[in-house]
């Protein structure tokens, strides 16, 4: 999924799963462009850390026979914070003094647990240094169901403290 907020800024977050039963299947576009409809003004408007915006085409993730099989899920974003792993960077040609940042989460659902589920009301957040959380794991799992369902997985721009978007390209 490439991220662009403004500008044409470079980043990508690649989704992948693990399936733990040959008969389940995940579905999910290989390739996704997300795009966010703000201006500089916009950002210095925005308290630090709050939310800016959310892409409007959430990526879904289509689950298929999966009954009782519970899923993992990571993701790897090119740059990302190393002290705080749920933090997406952008390329510093276009954010070179860290104005904004990215998370990456499921919508909250039924199938859904673990993450930081603190951060942003109604998502489960993802790590975006390719690993799963050590203390609270995503965990995809139907116990009841048909094991069929989709997710909605979104990408959800902040602001970094308070310095100037001026800088943004």
């Amino acid at each position: 999924m490439a991220v662009q907020p403004i500008g044409n800024p470079s980043g990508t977050v690649s989704i992948s799963g693990t399936v733990r039963n040959a008969s389940c299947s995940i579905g999910a576009p290989s390739s996704t462009t997300v795009n966010f409809d703000i201006s500089k003004a916009d950002i210095n408007n925005t308290s630090a850390n709050d939310v800016i915006t959310r892409e409007n085409t959430p990526v879904t993730i289509s689950v298929s026979n999966c009954q009782n099989t519970a899923l993992g899920m990571t993701v790897s974003a090119t740059d990302h914070d190393t002290s705080a792993v749920t933090h997406g960077l952008f390329d510093k040609s276009v954010d070179p003094d860290s104005v904004l940042y990215y998370y990456v989460g499921l919508e909250h659902s039924d199938y859904v647990s673990g993450g930081d589920e603190a951060s942003v009301s109604g998502y489960n957040i993802v790590q975006v240094d390719g690993n799963n959380s050590a203390s609270a794991p995503i965990v995809i799992k139907d116990a009841t169901g048909s094991g069929n369902f989709d997710l909605s997985l979104s990408t959800i721009l902040m602001r970094n403290g308070s310095s100037s978007a001026a800088n943004l390209s």
